[in-house]
């Protein structure tokens, strides 16, 4: 049940995916985070020398996400609420946590944020 929920989530929004019989929201945000997790855990992050950085709303109002992408590959390096500067610092402390090293960054991609 997992990887079809995983594959309906990947062509529908999870608020779609809740109004199936029998599919709560908490189940489908268990088996996303699981399944990002263990993806998160398989990939090597040692390479990354260039990042960029952007923020997207999360939901009406000012609640904002904000996301760390990979520029050399499609990838999603990391993602987390608000606007803040210590957002970086987060970022490099979970890019260091699977053994990467946040000084081999030497380009960043950005608006220019007066938080920054």
């Amino acid at each position: 049940m997992e990887a079809l929920l995983v594959t309906l989530c990947k062509a529908m929004a999870v608020s779609q995916v809740t109004q199936l019989p029998g599919v709560s929201d908490g189940r489908v945000w268990r088996t996303l985070n699981h399944y990002v997790d263990q993806a998160h855990a398989q990939d090597d992050v040692s390479t990354v020398t260039s990042v960029g950085l952007d923020e997207t709303a999360s939901r009406r109002g000012h609640n904002y996400m904000r996301l760390f992408h990979d520029l050399d590959a499609p990838r999603v390096l990391y993602t987390c609420e608000g606007r803040k500067a210590q957002v970086v610092a987060q970022f490099a402390d979970a890019l260091e946590a699977p053994g990467a090293c946040a000084e081999n960054i030497g380009a960043v991609c950005m608006d220019m944020s007066a938080s920054y």
